[in-house]
């Protein structure tokens, strides 16, 4: 005798051949949830290799081996996901990400934390040479107001120790002197002949 007829529709097979992982990891389960961008099927696992579809306005009535037209459409909502399960679009809502993609995302993110915490660190450190090069700016801008030639030679030695080039040093004390040296009542003429009988 033939086999008997299953009492209703029995869902639509899903044909799921997406790379990278079972299909719990690469189908978009979260997709099955209600709100915006669900699904218009629930899905039914016998087992983990043989997952099914039902429309959720399948009537479980058609007494047929094949399923009803509301779930033979399943295959088409299958066709258009997944595409979006190998490659999503950028900024897709987690919930509709599989959870190979929340993976990847993940680790995504995570490379990006640490990238933007090694900036911060490079930063930090940037800033504290920066005020500390400034801090020894004014004190060499103080002796230099003061005349007081003993401390001046004190910081330029410490800043041979520090690793300073001469260029730099120099390049310091000059622009420290055009901050406290305003020569007045002399033209720039008379300032450059001195300079050079001074050398001379």
């Amino acid at each position: 005798p033939p086999p008997p007829l299953p009492d209703g529709c029995q869902g639509c097979p899903i044909s799921w051949d997406v790379p990278g992982g079972s299909f719990l990891e690469t189908f978009p389960v979260g997709r099955f949830s209600d709100g915006h961008g669900a699904l218009p099927f629930t899905l039914e696992m016998p087992t983990f290799d043989n997952p099914k579809g039902r429309a959720k306005t399948c009537q479980q009535q058609l007494a047929t081996t094949d399923p009803c037209s509301e779930c033979a459409a399943i295959h088409k909502e299958v066709d258009r996901l997944r595409p979006m399960a190998v490659s999503a679009a950028p900024h897709t809502r987690y919930q509709l990400l599989s959870m190979l993609q929340l993976g990847s995302l993940a680790r995504s993110l995570r490379a990006q934390i640490n990238d933007l915490k090694l900036n911060s660190l490079n930063n930090t450190r940037r800033i504290g040479n920066t005020l500390a090069r400034l801090d020894t700016f004014n004190v060499l801008l103080m002796a230099l107001a003061k005349h007081d030639v003993p401390r001046v030679h004190q910081l330029i030695s410490a800043a041979r120790r520090h690793g300073d080039s001469l260029h730099t040093i120099l390049n310091r004390v000059g622009e420290a002197i055009k901050t406290v040296y305003r020569p007045r009542g002399y033209a720039k003429e008379d300032l450059e002949m001195a300079n050079l009988i001074y050398r001379l």
